[in-house]
């Protein structure tokens, strides 16, 4: 373990495979850290918000050199280049997301309350309704704050009980390409379950 970065107030971490990312409530504004695995300051930079609020962004990811991260209100995407530190594009969120991860077709959120979207990550692209609480067996209130996916099941922290959930898989979900798929663990691979409408 290492200390955390700036205020130590981390809403949202995600990691690129080498370092981590941490967006991190300033004093001086939300600013995202990039560290590595000992907990070293690589980078700093301002997070994008939302004119006139100085919020933090709740949940991050990493996908395809892109950083990704949801802010709370208005429920909003941001795409970050974290090389240059530019905002690439915004677009809206379904729901107060402040849990989000990388998964194999884009990213995977959480609404504070129980409900898991499949996001596209793209300007104009889609969110879908993977699972609300009834559907992933959440039978409490919760206040789901983080998320991780690891490639076999999705885990969620509730910050209202202090514990960890593992969450059912979502067996099935439609595609980017619009293509019904079943996800397996590895070394097998995604299985197109229905092709076309």
């Amino acid at each position: 373990s290492f200390l955390s970065p700036g205020t130590g107030d981390v809403r949202g971490l995600a990691s690129d495979g080498a370092n981590l990312y941490a967006s991190v409530r300033d004093a001086s504004g939300p600013r995202i850290y990039r560290l590595d695995l000992l907990g070293r300051v690589l980078d700093v930079f301002p997070s994008p918000v939302i004119s006139p609020g100085s919020a933090p962004l709740e949940g991050l990811a990493f996908l395809n050199g892109v950083l990704y991260g949801s802010y709370q209100s208005p429920p909003t995407l941001f795409a970050i280049n974290p090389s240059t530190h530019q905002k690439l594009w915004e677009r809206s969120l379904p729901g107060r997301i402040l849990a989000l991860d990388a998964a194999p077709e884009g990213l995977l959120g959480a609404e504070a309350t129980g409900y898991f979207y499949f996001i596209e990550p793209a300007p104009a692209g889609g969110d879908t309704l993977l699972s609300d609480p009834i559907d992933s067996g959440i039978t409490t209130f919760p206040n789901l704050a983080g998320l991780a996916y690891d490639g076999f099941a999705t885990y969620a922290w509730d910050s209202n009980a202090s514990e960890m959930l593992f969450m059912r898989s979502f067996a099935v979900w439609w595609a980017v390409d619009g293509t019904l798929r079943a996800y397996v663990p590895p070394p097998d691979q995604a299985v197109d379950v229905i092709r076309g409408d």
